[in-house]
C-alpha cells in the first residue's frame, strides 16, 4: 500500500496553506498534514516534509481561493478553526481538486471532501453565532473591555466583525483561555496573539493593557498586547497578525 507524505507545518493557518500548495504541486493525491507541536501523531514509517511558514505564497493561495468565492475561502478557512485532522486532510483534498484537477483521483475526492466540509463549516458557525450571544465583558478603570472564552473550536479570530461593533472606539481584549490566544484592539488596530504564557490562571486581574496574574514572584507571567505590536515577526507565527490583511476579516 502507498504511503502518503505528511507534511510537517507551525500550526498556523499560513503554514497550513503553504503545506496544501506544497502537496498539489508534487500532485499527491492525499496528504497527512501535521503541525510541528502535534509530533505524537505522526505515522512511524513514510516520506516526511518539513516546511518554513511563507505568509506571501499563503496570501497569493487565499486570494486564488477568492476569486473562486468567498464562500470556498469560507469553506476552507472555518473548517481549518474546527481543528480536526480529518477535516484538514480533506481541505487538501478540496483545495487540489480546484487547482490541479490533472492529480490522479483528486477530482471524485475533491467533490466528497467539499460536502464533508460543510459538516466543519456548520459547527464552527454555530459555536461562533452561540458565543457571541453568550459573550459577556468586564471592565475597568482604564476603560477596557475584556472577556475570557473556552470554546470547543478555534473561533477566537472569528469575533472581530462583533466585538468592533460592540466597540467600535473603546478598547478590548479576548483571551481563549484552553488555546491560550487573545484577540485585541488597541488604538484602532486589531491584533491576534497566538503565544500567551503556558500558566494562566483561572483568577486575572487587568490593569490597562497589562495583564496581571498572582503568580510566584520570581517568574513573569504578564502579558502585553501592546508590547506584542513590537514583537519579532518571525517569532509563534509572527505572535500576531495584523489584522488588515488577516483571514479572519475576509472569510466571516
Amino acid at each position: 500500500m502507498k504511503s502518503h507524505p505528511f507534511i510537517l507545518f507551525d500550526g498556523s493557518f499560513s503554514g497550513f496553506l503553504n503545506a496544501i500548495q506544497r502537496g498539489f504541486e508534487e500532485s499527491h493525491p492525499r496528504i497527512l498534514l501535521n503541525p510541528e507541536e502535534d509530533t505524537d501523531t505522526l505515522p512511524l514509517f513514510g516520506p516526511g516534509i518539513k516546511i518554513e511558514t511563507d505568509t506571501r505564497k499563503a496570501k497569493r493561495l487565499w486570494g486564488d481561493l477568492g476569486l473562486l468565492g468567498t464562500e470556498i475561502q469560507k469553506r476552507v478557512y472555518y473548517s481549518f478553526l474546527h481543528e480536526n485532522a480529518k477535516f484538514q486532510s480533506e481541505i487538501y483534498q478540496y483545495v487540489a481538486s480546484l487547482f490541479c484537477p490533472d492529480i490522479e483521483g483528486i477530482e471524485p475526492l475533491g467533490v466528497q471532501a467539499g460536502k464533508r466540509l460543510e459538516i466543519a463549516v456548520r459547527e464552527v458557525t454555530r459555536e461562533r453565532s452561540e458565543q457571541e450571544r453568550k459573550l459577556t465583558f468586564k471592565t475597568n478603570a482604564d476603560g477596557l473591555w475584556y472577556s475570557e472564552i473556552r470554546p470547543k473550536h478555534n473561533i477566537l479570530p472569528l469575533l472581530s466583525r462583533y466585538c468592533r461593533s460592540r466597540f467600535p472606539s473603546d478598547p478590548w481584549l479576548v483571551v481563549d483561555v484552553g488555546r491560550k490566544k487573545s484577540l485585541s484592539a488597541v488604538s484602532g488596530r486589531l491584533i491576534l496573539v497566538s503565544s500567551l504564557p503556558h500558566t494562566i490562571p483561572e483568577s486575572v486581574a487587568f490593569k490597562g493593557l497589562q495583564r496581571t496574574v498572582d503568580a510566584p514572584k520570581d517568574k513573569n507571567t504578564s502579558w502585553n498586547p501592546t508590547r506584542a505590536l513590537s514583537e519579532n515577526s518571525s517569532v509563534q507565527n509572527q505572535s500576531r497578525q495584523k489584522w488588515e490583511t488577516a483571514w479572519g476579516q475576509q472569510a466571516v
